[in-house]
């Protein structure tokens, strides 16, 4: 059985603010091989898929119906950076923890499950339980779906002591930006070629997410 427990940490504090953090309390917490390679490639998968679906029409919302589809969305990348900021986090507490400017963090905790099905679950729990309509307020973890975002990371955990068969997630998209009262995607029809990627920078189609990278 699994059991989720959703939680949003995100704030407008600079990168400076974990500079506190003692050298011994950063160390193998932060340390970038806290995921492997394999792990790290399902976890950018899993969130470029959800957010090909998103592009392509086909991701159902909470209310069990389909959001609308968009364009211009990029693909994710892998940021390793994150990942060791994320894992930081998770050593503090949940009331002192204080996310980057332009960086956005959910978590996720689940009892029974692997590691390895956390993470690969992670993410489709995190996922958006609103989407805006141009001047609809943005709740719930819709910054995941933010079209402009470039980089993902996850970090994991023991979820508590009481729990020794918790795995307790926490996985970071950036840069965001205050998503409040702004569309997270533009609707629209995911590209099939690169001349309907028309950000600079993320001018390339991968055809077969519908997604825009450099």
């Amino acid at each position: 059985m699994i059991v989720i427990f959703i939680l949003l940490s995100f704030s407008f504090a600079s990168i400076e603010a974990f500079d506190f953090l003692p050298e011994d309390e950063r160390g193998a917490q932060a340390c970038f091989s806290t995921l492997d390679e394999e792990t790290r490639t399902i976890i950018v998968n899993s969130f470029n898929n959800i957010r090909s679906r998103i592009a392509k029409g086909k991701f159902v919302d909470y209310t069990g119906k389909l959001a609308p589809p968009g364009k211009n969305i990029n693909k994710l990348k892998y940021d390793y950076t994150l990942e060791a900021l994320l894992q930081v986090m998770l050593a503090i507490p949940f009331s002192e923890r204080i996310m980057p400017s332009g960086m956005m963090a959910r978590g996720a905790s689940f009892i029974n499950v692997s590691v390895v099905q956390a993470l690969t679950e992670g993410p489709s729990a995190m996922y958006y339980n609103y989407y805006t309509q141009n001047g609809t307020q943005v709740q719930g973890g819709t910054e995941f779906a933010f079209a402009d975002a470039t980089s993902v990371a996850c970090a994991y955990s023991a979820y508590s002591k009481n729990y020794p068969n918790g795995v307790s997630v926490l996985c970071g998209v950036s840069p965001v930006t205050p998503l409040f009262y702004e569309s997270v995607y533009k609707f629209g029809t995911a590209c099939t070629k690169n001349s309907e990627c028309t950000k600079p920078g993320f001018n390339k189609c991968d055809t077969s997410l519908g997604l825009c990278y450099p």
